[in-house]
C-alpha cells in the first residue's frame, strides 16, 4: 500500500522507484489518495501501480484488493 501524498516524495515517485527494481506481478502497489480525479488515477497507473484506491473506502474493499493480489502470486 503506498499512500499519494507523503511529506518530501510523492507516492507517485516512490512507485517508480519501487519499479525499477519490482515487476508489477513481483510487487504489487496499491496506491491508496483523497485524491479522486481522473488525471490521479492516470497518473498512478502511469508510475507504475498495480491499483488505486480513493479515501474515505470501505475497509471491505481495501481487503478484497489485497487479497485478490495475495491469491494472484
Amino acid at each position: 500500500l503506498l499512500d499519494v501524498m507523503m511529506p518530501n516524495i510523492s507516492g507517485y515517485d516512490v512507485c517508480r522507484i519501487i519499479r525499477k527494481r519490482y515487476q508489477k506481478y513481483k510487487l504489487p502497489i496499491i496506491m491508496v489518495t483523497a485524491k479522486n480525479q481522473v488525471q490521479d488515477l492516470t497518473l498512478a497507473f502511469e508510475s507504475g501501480a498495480n491499483d488505486y484506491i480513493a479515501k474515505p473506502f470501505q475497509v471491505s474493499l481495501l481487503l478484497e484488493r489485497v487479497e485478490r493480489y495475495i491469491h494472484a502470486r
